[in-house]
C-alpha cells in the first residue's frame, strides 16, 4: 500500500478540534521495501537453520535409538532412559521439520520418524515376546 498524499496516516489520532495526527511517523516505501527484503532473507536462512537442525537432531536420535537397543544386556536400567531420551529427541527434530516450509522434508522426516517408531516398537516389544514365547514351547 503506497503512502502518499491519495493515502491515510498509518495510525492516526482524533485531536479535540477534530483534526486527526498520527500517532507514529510513517514508514517510507523504501524503508518498507528494505524491511521486506531483509525479512524474507532472514526467512530462508531461519528455514535452512531449522532444516540443518532437524537433520542432525533426527541422526542424534537415531543413534541413541540404536545404542539403547544394542547395549540393553550391558546398560540395564540406563537402556530406558536413552531410549526416552531418544524418543524425544526425534519428536524434538520433526517438530523443527514442520518450521521448514518444504513440504518434501516434511514428508520425510515425519516418515523417517515413523519407521523408527515402528522398527523400535517391533524390536523392544514385539520380538521379546516372541522369544519368551518360544522358550515355553520348547
Amino acid at each position: 500500500m503506497p503512502v502518499g498524499p491519495s493515502s491515510p496516516p498509518c495510525d492516526s489520532i482524533s485531536a479535540k478540534d477534530g483534526t486527526t495526527v498520527p500517532s507514529e511517523p510513517c514508514a517510507s516505501t523504501s524503508d518498507m521495501n528494505t524491511y521486506n527484503s531483509r525479512f524474507s532473507s532472514w526467512q530462508k536462512e531461519d528455514e535452512t537453520y531449522h532444516r540443518n537442525v532437524s537433520v542432525i537432531a533426527i541422526a542424534a536420535a537415531i543413534v541413541y535409538l540404536v545404542s539403547s537397543l544394542l547395549f540393553v544386556a550391558k546398560l540395564g536400567m540406563l537402556s530406558d532412559g536413552l531410549l526416552l531420551g531418544g524418543v524425544f529427541t526425534l519428536l524434538y527434530g520433526i517438530g523443527l521439520g514442520f518450521v521448514v516450509q518444504d513440504n518434501k522434508y516434511r514428508f520425510v522426516s515425519v516418515s523417517a520418524g515413523l519407521v523408527i517408531a515402528l522398527v523400535l516398537g517391533y524390536l523392544k516389544f514385539i520380538k521379546p515376546q516372541q522369544a519368551a514365547e518360544a522358550k515355553k514351547k520348547a
